[in-house]
């Protein structure tokens, strides 16, 4: 099984500050996203959250290409936390002990939900998205199988955390790209992302994959996944990439000064930001 190197599997989350630093991480690349990709208002699409290796939780602009850090959620687990997502108002953690927490995007605040580890055979290094705001939303679970079989779409609501099984990821992708960092668009499609660099492209309500591709967009390090409209990020180390899938083009890139384990994101366009 793959793993996280340059130790950010093994993060340990440290004494938590709890609060909104204001830190900002200015762009050392030269190549910038798309700054046309706006609502009508000249708004962000979506508000996206980034969470790094060191337990730290961001604010990201894919348009800027600026990272603001929030602060450090105290979520209390001694174990390494392994990723993150997030909805409009809660960032989810997973942790290498199978542990899900719900982090209150406003506060900060930590609280243990009540997912069970190893449902359906869900593991620690599942790959997450959720989906939705409040009581109706949902976390999409990317999970490798314990024994034969290729890997498949799992789905629990955040009342009851419970898994069902939505359907088997085919074409099934190879082995290696099996560890994924997860995120969905609010076209109801995940994209799976492995550090080999294999993207999949898949439909949330079948679990069938619509495209896939060898992005080259590799890493030795740690890596997460933005859906920003309709454009795609792939976050390899600190570098973030800009993806047109369908074209397997590497658009531009940049350095964000962040090295991200998990990232998620809301659409933004028409609401009161």
């Amino acid at each position: 099984m793959l793993r996280r190197l340059a130790g950010a599997a093994l993060a340990i989350l440290g004494t938590a500050c709890g609060t909104r630093t204001g830190l900002s991480v200015e762009l050392r690349g030269t190549s910038l996203p798309n700054p046309s990709m706006a609502c009508a208002d000249g708004g962000p699409l979506a508000t996206v959250y980034a969470f790094d290796e060191a337990g730290v939780l961001y604010a990201y602009d894919p348009r800027s290409g600026v990272a603001t850090a929030l602060g450090t959620p105290n979520c209390g687990n001694g174990i390494g936390f392994w990723t993150m997502t997030a909805t409009r108002d809660t960032a989810y953690i997973t942790y290498q002990d199978g542990t899900l927490y719900a982090v209150d995007l406003a506060t900060l605040a930590c609280t243990q939900t009540p997912f069970t580890s190893g449902q359906l055979g869900a593991g620690s290094q599942s790959g997450v998205a959720a989906v939705g705001t409040g009581a109706t939303a949902r976390i999409f679970f990317y999970v490798a199988p314990n024994g034969a079989g290729p890997p498949f779409i799992a789905a629990a609501d955040t009342q009851s955390f419970v898994l069902t099984k939505v359907g088997d990821v085919l074409p099934e992708p190879p082995a290696a790209a099996y560890v994924v960092n997860l995120t969905a668009d609010d076209e109801g499609n995940l994209y799976a992302y492995s550090p080999d660099g294999f993207v999949q492209k898949i439909d949330q309500a079948t679990g069938a994959v619509i495209a896939s591709r060898d992005s080259g967009v590799t890493t030795m390090s740690t890596w997460a996944t933005i859906a920003y409209g309709p454009e795609l990020y792939l976050w390899a180390g600190a570098r973030v990439v800009r993806y047109d899938l369908a074209a397997g083009v590497q658009e531009d890139a940049h350095d964000a000064g962040v090295y991200a384990i998990g990232a998620g994101s809301y659409p933004a366009c028409g609401m009161q930001q």
